[in-house]
């Protein structure tokens, strides 16, 4: 938090706030900090999300450190605190060789001016959760999107990817988005 950075790589982070008695925790918290998570992570089974950054910046999936890119992000989220990975207020997340999958409510949702970058991932099998239609991504209030490599959206309970309040994607695609629970794409590309 607040100015700080981690580098997250070869770990399992699992069942954070499944006490009834504690209030939903996520996996990984990026707030006003900076985290690269390059691989070998697997993020499951958070009362909240499973990567939460919020003003802040991730990588999910880094080359760079020689590990594995591979980040399996499952099973994450509550009714009340929906998603895999979610980036609020301005978040800039990279999200590289994932697989997010099984999230309750949706598998990545940007929100309040946050982008991301996607690169071979997949996105597959979230869930419906409270109000959340469990859409595989969905952009929020001016948030934008950029596949830049093949990926699959599939599965989905909700649309594979969904753009609200002046959001937008381009190159969608390469999301590769099948066989979703609601229309594929509900967005307008740049």
């Amino acid at each position: 938090v607040f100015g700080g950075s981690a580098i997250i790589a070869g770990n399992t982070i699992t069942l954070n706030g499944t006490d009834p008695l504690q209030v939903g925790r996520t996996g990984i918290t990026v707030a006003q900090a900076t985290a690269d998570i390059p691989g070998g992570n697997n993020i499951l089974n958070n009362a909240g999300q499973g990567v939460f950054v919020t003003r802040g910046s991730a990588q999910i999936g880094n080359p760079s450190f020689g590990f594995t890119t591979l980040n399996t992000i499952s099973g994450n989220g509550s009714p009340t605190l929906t998603g895999g990975v979610s980036g609020f207020l301005a978040a800039s997340i990279v999200i590289r060789d994932a697989v997010i999958s099984g999230n309750q409510g949706y598998g990545v949702i940007l929100s309040m001016r946050s982008q991301a970058q996607i690169f071979s991932s997949q996105i597959q099998g979230n869930l419906a959760a409270g109000t959340n239609p469990g859409d595989g991504i969905r952009l929020v209030l001016g948030s934008s999107l950029l596949p830049s490599s093949a990926s699959s959206v599939s599965g989905n309970a909700g649309a594979g990817l969904t753009c609200f309040g002046d959001s937008a994607a381009v190159n969608i695609a390469l999301l590769g988005s099948t066989g979703n629970g609601l229309p594929d794409t509900i967005c307008n590309p740049f």
